[in-house]
């Protein structure tokens, strides 16, 4: 199941959920069973097995994932959003070992049109990039290519961003020693069909 089904689930597409909202997937049963990233296990085996850092705290809820988006135009990676920080494949290991960066290490996220001449080896001109910034070092995301499409529509990059910016300026607080999450401009999604009021 990706995550535009999941929204399509509650209601929304990924051009109707609210601009000044951000979605929380709780992590129930159903959403234990879906599988995700390269390996294709569930969330399940790879909670269970701490493959995904503990730090990363996947039992609060997710905020997105996917399986094909890319960071800084080098490295594709499945993608996992939590309400603590972004769960990737580490680019520095072979194989499938993931690592946690804290939304903690940035000040801010904003989104960019990728410049310049597109050709073969510069697939990524005109695409959507979300930029995470005031770290240590930018953390750029973007949609995967294949064939020079980009995998990842343009709708679901700035549906991510919207979440991410109004998760940030609203929702997020760390002050060192804890992280406080509020919820006021969250809205919850079922991970299975449910009788939605009309």
């Amino acid at each position: 199941m990706e995550f535009k089904e999941i929204l399509e689930l509650n209601g929304f597409s990924l051009t109707s959920f609210p601009a000044d909202k951000f979605p929380v997937i709780p992590m129930d049963e159903n959403m234990r069973l879906v599988k995700w990233g390269k390996e294709r296990l569930d969330f399940a085996e790879l909670i269970d097995d701490e493959d995904i850092p503990r730090e990363s705290r996947t039992d609060n809820g997710l905020i997105y994932y996917s399986e094909g988006m890319c960071i800084n135009q080098a490295f594709d990676t499945p993608l996992l959003v939590t309400t603590h920080g972004i769960v990737t494949l580490d680019p520095k290991v072979d194989g499938a070992e993931y690592m946690f960066i804290p939304f903690s290490a940035f000040k801010d996220v904003g989104i960019y049109t990728i410049q310049g001449e597109k050709g073969l080896f510069n697939p990524y001109v005109g695409e959507l990039v979300i930029r995470f910034l005031g770290g240590p070092q930018v953390v750029g995301i973007s949609s995967s290519m294949l064939l020079n499409k980009s995998i990842v529509s343009t709708d679901e990059i700035l549906c991510l961003y919207n979440s991410l910016n109004t998760f940030f300026s609203t929702a997020y607080k760390d002050d060192k020693f804890s992280v406080e999450i509020d919820l006021k401009d969250c809205i919850f999604l079922n991970t299975q069909k449910t009788d939605l009021p009309v």
